[in-house]
């Protein structure tokens, strides 16, 4: 488990696009380049956090710090989470994770903040991020204009 670095972006193009069609978000278009220039910009961003686990990478976490809107303290969200389905209940998610917990809390970050929203195995994920050591805040919800986002299953 590691940072990513530009060496790692092909793979990560080749993770995301796993993700996405896995995803409540399937229908809609997944854009290489886009996210081929939002990871070569990542990696090189102290305000992002982009990490691998395995050689390939298997899973990969992406999240960003930045302060609060009403003030100067730090907040931090993950953008994604992903782990490849014959890895899912091995240890790649929980290194991740510890990873950027201690990432955040080394840079002081208030309130870091993982989520789920992708509909890939929510309730699954949610325990996973419970032990160890985060707790509901809140619910998210995703207006339906019955446009190509698939429900979540």
């Amino acid at each position: 488990m590691r940072r990513a670095t530009q060496a790692d972006i092909p793979r990560m193009v080749e993770l995301g696009r796993a993700m996405h069609t896995e995803s409540r978000f399937r229908n809609l278009k997944f854009n290489d380049d886009k996210v081929v220039r939002l990871f070569t910009y990542a990696v090189t961003q102290p305000s992002l956090i982009l990490l691998v686990d395995g050689e390939p990478a298997h899973a990969m976490l992406f999240a960003y710090v930045q302060p609060f809107w009403w003030g100067d303290d730090l907040e931090s969200d993950d953008l994604l989470l992903y782990v490849t389905p014959e890895m899912r209940g091995k240890s790649s998610a929980v290194r991740l994770v510890n990873e950027y917990k201690r990432i955040t809390k080394s840079m002081g970050v208030a309130d870091p903040r993982l989520s789920t929203g992708t509909g890939v195995e929510t309730e699954r994920t949610g325990r996973l991020f419970e032990r160890l050591g985060f707790a509901g805040a809140g619910l998210m919800f995703s207006l339906k204009q019955g446009r190509a986002i698939c429900a979540a299953e």
